[in-house]
């Protein structure tokens, strides 16, 4: 019996050889979507290199001002962030455009 069975699947041998290929295939593919989704899960447990908590963040919007370059703009967001490192509890003041991650 056992004869007659690798008798077949050896004359069979091209299809065999097709069905080990779509198998080695889906193996890879199996294998490399578990390494993505184990390196993304390990990379949100990361810590991100900073404290985000007790920070606060002010948007300003220029329209209808000259815009960031315009000389009052810049003389009032420097009167802002003066009047901010002046408050009690204040560590750090810090001006960025744009801010981290708000255009993801």
């Amino acid at each position: 019996m056992i004869r007659h069975l690798l008798k077949m699947v050896w004359n069979r041998r091209g299809a065999n050889a097709l069905v080990a290929v779509e198998m080695l295939v889906s193996f890879l593919v199996l294998l490399g979507v578990t390494t993505l989704a184990v390196t993304y899960a390990d990379n949100v447990r990361q810590p991100v290199g900073f404290d985000y908590r007790n920070v606060l963040r002010l948007d300003v919007d220029y329209r209808g001002a000259g815009g960031p370059a315009d000389s009052d703009t810049l003389q009032t967001l420097r009167q802002v962030l003066l009047a901010l490192r002046g408050l009690p509890g204040v560590e750090a003041v810090a001006t960025v455009g744009p801010a981290p991650f708000s255009r993801s």
